[in-house]
């Protein structure tokens, strides 16, 4: 998992602050109305845009088939967004985003 934060570098510290944060409101549960649903539109978006071109959907399709997720995974995948709310996001940043196994980098210009 990796998040980027491009800034100044005075402002690095409150960033990484902020995006702490942002993981710790999730990890609570505390959502905006309409915001899981909202992330959910934005992933099926990005979703079909990334299969616009016959390459791209050769190239889902030959992924599918060699990872076992067979032909009609593009059904299943919407059964399985359709099923999340915010309890399972909450649990998947407290499960698998959590503070103690944080690292953070930044990147400052030389000079």
């Amino acid at each position: 998992f990796s998040r980027y934060g491009g800034t100044h570098a005075a402002a690095a510290a409150t960033v990484e602050a902020e995006m702490r944060a942002e993981l710790a409101r999730l990890a609570e549960g505390r959502f905006e109305p309409g915001e899981v649903e909202a992330a959910k539109l934005r992933l099926r978006v990005a979703r079909r845009e990334a299969r616009q071109s016959c390459m791209a959907r050769l190239g889902g399709a030959l992924f599918r088939e060699v990872a076992g997720l067979g032909a009609n995974y593009e059904a299943r995948w919407e059964a399985l967004l359709a099923a999340v709310d915010g309890a399972r996001v909450a649990g998947f940043v407290r499960d698998y985003l959590r503070p103690d196994r944080a690292q953070a980098v930044t990147l400052l210009p030389r000079g």
